[in-house]
């Protein structure tokens, strides 16, 4: 997730926070899961959604907005696992949270792998862990008074004290527990396992009621609204005797579910269940027929949940998609998050002009950061995890998951051509000082050799104990390849034959010589240096919490950054250590660290230097690449690339640029006095709303002041268009819109007075086009402004732009004289409206109100 606008530096040992005064917002990237989705949990006020990965994360999400809200590592392992960056050996420690529930105050969170952890929903932040399952949990409940909770794995329910986080009881089982259900009155616990069997428990005393073997295994358990029944779907669908286990009734036998994930409405009338098809089936369990087949997933769906109030119903796949649908219509409502990956390597052109990106796309994004265009380079048919510009900055080649390397000519962008020859992702590159050979390392375990000009392969370093390939770079004279994986090891280019290899006992996933070409510095669980001189260790730079993932020395050679899965980078001052005397060694112990960076990211995957080596750019597992002041340690702006089309800039202080300002699906604000809700940016589009930001930015250029977001009244006045009719007059129609003031509910005033938007500068829209403004301002309104563009004190705007409301904080206005188009080929048109508040926060746009030209 992004810890967004969250960043710290560190200076002489100093750690100051950005977040300081707890005020400043978060920038939210709306990405979805990298892999299936195992469990899904609506809040039971039904507004918040949180939904578990097979590799250890948790979304939380406004299901209103349908936007994320945070991401929680629950992973007890400490792995991040993206793409085919890892290896086989990292996926086999993968753990699925397999199990979600909230406290029925919605203020906890639980999570399971084999442990429990326990989350304050509105900050994320962890509370405790419960350890004492020696298996994977499958299934959570807590009690309606939220002081219990039960959770199930293998042949065993534990019951836990939720305050202390103290084991109370152990209730053996057998099989698997899938699903648990507390009575309504907390007294009776019930439990179904795949072995076919549900039990009852007394829970006060611990004590097995009863226990009784049915058809298939258990999947959903529900305690009747009338509390006499039990609900359950294996097989078939079945009810029985809460208290004596009595079989009641069964669905007809077509009602057969083999799912994998089920789930109960919660007055028990509909069951969803889902199976090895991508798609989802309702079941009418009053009627017991089927009721409605939902297709839209394209992959198999691993987990269904519904709201509170059953009119939802959220499912997540195995490609780690999350639809919403509206259960009484049966219609898919939203797909959450938008895929932004992650950011695998990073590289700038020898220019210092272009930034090169690559990630869990099929695609390289090229950011032109003297102009902010961004270009998108198509072909691979996989994920993209390694680029690297030649030299003369003439040729880049990208590598891919999909076993290949493309050459592409610049600056005209055309693939040259494409090298085939490895058998598994393409995750190195890196070209000769001379750029006449590209080499490039695989998982296949093998690094080629390839002559760039004719495309041919030249030689091939074949697979040793090294392992898979995760790290290339020539030498700065060419005569040495170092490359990680395993381990790190020297080859030398001409002969494809091994010079020197070292090991760390952890995987290298990068490695940077030092200018002069004297020292190599490679990632582990810190940062290992190696005298080339020598041909020794020297002492390793430690300060991380987690293993590194990138490490590279500035271009002068004065300076070292590294990067780690804890999220930070470090910038290390080399320049004191110089090499003394004739043993030429560096003095490591005066190596310091200057900065302490604290990035967006879970993760930072990759850094690379611009040529000048003023500014650091950084790629992270949540999608962002951001950009740094090496001097001051400082942010300068985070890139945001939402999809194949779209991109946006992000500066600390929430200005912003796009190149679609009428929705930016991927990013969200999340503040700190309403942590449950996310705005989109384009709500703020009308002060911070920057174009060319990323050129003014880099050069210095940002003059205008703007207030800090967090000051601002966030409250959205609600606006409807309620109807559009004709005139008298031909060609023409007038357009009515609602407009409503509203009441935050979570900002107050400096006197806790809850803040209200009212109503300011109601803008109309026909097909996009703005046709009517309400106050209609004379163009000599403000003396040297005009209608359509004012700069003046906010208060004056107020003045000019507020919309009177009624006694009950409402307003409807009717826009006249609104002229239709007058081309024949235009059958309809469509109206929207959108409204600012006090602080000119946009309110949300209406929905298309479309109008059908009379006579069509």
């Amino acid at each position: 997730m992004r810890k967004a606008l969250r960043g710290s530096l560190s200076l002489c040992g100093v750690v100051l926070s950005l977040h300081a005064f707890g005020q400043k917002p978060d920038l939210v990237v709306q990405s979805a899961h990298s892999n299936e989705v195992r469990s899904l949990a609506f809040s039971h006020d039904g507004k918040t959604l949180a939904s578990g990965s097979y590799f250890g994360t948790v979304k939380l999400w406004e299901v209103r907005s349908r936007r994320e809200l945070r991401t929680l590592k629950h992973n007890e392992n400490g792995l991040t696992l993206l793409l085919s960056i890892n290896t086989p050996s990292d996926a086999s420690k993968a753990e699925a949270i397999r199990a979600l529930a909230f406290s029925p105050d919605d203020h906890i969170l639980a999570t399971a792998q084999m442990k429990i952890k326990l989350w304050t929903v509105a900050d994320g932040q962890e509370i405790k862990t419960l350890a004492g399952h020696s298996i994977s949990i499958t299934s959570l409940a807590f009690s309606p008074d939220g002081r219990t909770l039960a959770s199930g794995s293998n042949s065993e329910i534990k019951l836990w004290d939720v305050a202390s986080g103290r084991e109370l009881k152990t209730l053996r089982v057998s099989g698997n527990v899938y699903c648990l259900a507390f009575s309504s009155d907390g007294k009776t616990l019930a439990g179904g396992t795949d072995y076919h069997n549900i039990s009852l428990w007394d829970v006060s005393t611990y004590r097995e009621l009863r226990s009784w073997f049915l058809a298939g295994r258990l999947m959903a358990l529900l305690f009747m609204p009338d509390q006499r029944t039990l609900a359950s779907s294996a097989f078939y669908i079945e009810f029985w005797g809460a208290r004596n286990g009595r079989h009641r009734r069964s669905l007809p036998p077509e009602v057969f579910t083999n799912e994998h994930s089920a789930a109960f409405t919660p007055d028990g009338q509909i069951l969803a269940t889902s199976n090895e098809s991508a798609t989802i089936t309702l079941f009418d369990t009053v009627r017991g027929q089927r009721l409605k087949t939902l297709a839209g997933h394209t992959d198999e769906v691993k987990s269904v949940s519904f709201s509170p109030d059953g009119k939802l119903l959220a499912s997540g796949s195995k490609n780690g998609t999350i639809k919403l649908w509206d259960v009484p219509a049966g219609r898919e409502l939203a797909t959450l998050g938008v895929g932004a990956g992650v950011v695998s390597n990073l590289a700038f052109s020898p220019d210092g002009t272009t930034l090169a990106v690559a990630g869990s796309s099929n695609d390289v994004k090229l950011w032109d950061l003297s102009g902010c265009r961004v270009k998108t380079l198509s072909g691979h048919t996989s994920a993209v995890l390694s680029v690297a510009f030649s030299p003369d900055g003439r040729i880049l080649a990208s590598g891919s998951d999909d076993r290949t390397i493309k050459l592409w000519e610049v600056p005209a962008w055309r693939e040259l051509r494409t090298l085939n020859g490895h058998s598994d992702a393409v995750d190195a590159l890196a070209f000769s000082p001379d750029g006449r050979t590209l080499a490039s390392g695989s998982l296949d375990g093998t690094i080629k050799l390839w002559d760039v000009s004719a495309g041919r392969l030249l030689r091939t370093v074949e697979q040793d104990e090294t392992g898979p390939i995760q790290a290339l770079a020539f030498s700065p004279d060419g005569e040495e390849l170092a490359a990680g994986g395993h381990f790190t090891k020297l080859v030398d280019p001409d002969t494809a034959s091994r010079i020197d290899f070292w090991s760390t006992g952890d995987l290298v996933r990068a490695v940077s010589f030092s200018p002069d070409g004297k020292t190599l510095a490679s990632t582990g669980s810190a940062v290992s240096l190696i005298d080339l001189d020598e041909m020794k260790d020297l002492p390793s730079l430690k300060g991380h919490a987690r293993n590194l993932t990138s490490v590279s020395f500035s271009p002068d050679g004065r300076g070292l950054a590294s990067a780690s899965r804890d999220g930070t980078i470090k910038l290390w001052n080399v320049a004191s250590a110089s090499r003394e005397g004739i043993i030429k060694r560096w003095n490591v112990q005066e190596i310091r660290e200057l900065n302490t960076i604290q990035t967006h990211a879970g993760t930072v995957m990759s850094l690379a230097y611009r040529p000048d080596g003023r500014l650091l750019a950084s790629g992270g597992d949540n999608g962002i690449t951001e950009l740094w002041d090496v001097t001051t340690g400082k942010e300068i702006v985070d890139l945001f690339e939402i999809d194949r089309e779209s991109w946006v800039v992000v500066d600390p202080d929430g200005r912003f640029d796009t190149d679609n300002l009428d929705a930016i699906r991927g990013l969200g604000w999340v503040f700190p006095d309403e942590p449950l809700r996310a705005l989109p940016p384009e709500v703020f589009e009308r002060d911070y709303y920057e174009p060319k930001l990323l050129r003014k930015a880099l050069d210095h250029e940002l003059v205008r002041d703007i207030a800090p977001l967090s000051q601002l009244n966030r409250s959205q006045p609600e606006v409807a268009i309620l109807q559009v009719e004709p005139e008298r007059k031909e060609g023409f129609v007038s357009v009515t819109v609602q407009l409503k003031s509203v009441i935050s509910e979570g900002q107050k005033d400096q006197n806790g007075k809850s803040l209200e938007s009212g109503m300011y500068d109601l803008r109309l829209f026909r097909d996009g086009r703005l046709v009517a403004e309400s106050p209609q301002l004379s163009p000599d309104a403000v003396p040297g402004t005009t209608a359509v563009s004012l700069s003046y004190d906010r208060d004056e705007w107020r003045k000019l732009h507020q919309v009177i409301p009624d006694g009950s904080g409402q307003a409807t206005i009717i826009f006249r004289n609104i002229r239709l188009p007058q081309r024949s080929d235009v059958k309809k048109v469509m109206f929207t409206a959108y409204v600012f508040n006090s602080d000119r926060v946009k309110s949300q746009t209406t929905s298309p109100f479309e109008y059908v030209l009379p006579g069509m």
